[in-house]
């Protein structure tokens, strides 16, 4: 039992997941927190691309970055603050000073038009005998192009 005891990684409360060092006597908690410590590596594209106007640059993928760098202004908001920094969309509400069912209706229309650009990307690419990674094959397969509306649809309405 005794063996057993010592080879048990005791943490207290921090999941192993976070990457983050227990507190204790040799690094103080601000030193093992996982962005400090991928600075430390010398990664530093995700702490330089934490901010709405560099946020582009968290992917490779040259098709995503081109779509999210297009985006206009306001989408890039919600985006960013919706989707990198996960505030809830009260939270938003609350700090743009709109109501949370607007913030949901833009975040819908712009969560649509990503999908769309998405699906004319990666259908040109796969065309072009492009290589497609599993999630955008799962989204080729799961996703269905809806009609745009044009102006002569609303005409004859």
């Amino acid at each position: 039992m005794r063996r057993e005891r010592r080879y048990e990684n005791l943490r207290g409360d921090t999941p192993l997941e976070y990457d983050a060092l227990s507190e204790g006597d040799i690094l103080p908690i601000s030193m093992s927190q996982p962005t400090f410590r991928q600075i430390c590596r010398g990664e530093f594209d995700d702490y330089l691309a934490n901010c709405l106007f560099e946020m582009h640059d968290l992917t490779d993928r040259a098709h995503i970055r081109k779509i999210v760098k297009n985006l206009k202004l306001d989408h890039k908001e919600i985006v960013y603050f919706l989707g990198v920094r996960l505030y809830s969309t009260q939270k938003l509400a609350d700090l743009r000073g709109q109501s949370e069912r607007n913030i949901r209706k833009v975040r819908d229309t712009v969560r649509r038009r990503i999908h769309r650009k998405l699906y004319e990307a990666l259908m040109e690419r796969a065309e072009h005998g492009g290589e497609l990674i599993h999630m955008e094959q799962d989204f080729l397969r799961t996703y269905t192009p809806t009609k745009r509306r044009t102006s002569s649809d609303d005409e004859s309405v």
